[in-house]
């Protein structure tokens, strides 16, 4: 029952960090309220709106890793190709 317990968590903690990455964000909205974590690879962007008051144990960070990789949004062309 523990082990169910561990692996369930485990994949609700990669699940949750999967998604808050992304290649940029731009964020222009209150994202006040809870905890906000974002992880991009190219920018983060705080636009006019944008606000965040802590409260309690709330936090926000943002990070920019540049090792992120993600599929390519646009049609490679195939070296194999005539």
């Amino acid at each position: 029952m523990k082990r169910i317990f561990l692996i369930g968590g485990f994949c609700l903690f990669a699940y949750t960090n999967l998604w808050s990455q992304a290649a940029h964000y731009s964020l222009n909205s209150n994202e006040s309220g809870q905890t906000k974590s974002y992880i991009a690879r190219d920018y983060i962007k705080l636009l006019p709106g944008f606000t965040y008051k802590a409260t309690g144990n709330t936090t926000f960070t943002s990070k920019i890793d540049a090792g992120l990789l993600f599929p390519p949004t646009e049609p490679t062309p195939c070296p194999m190709a005539p």
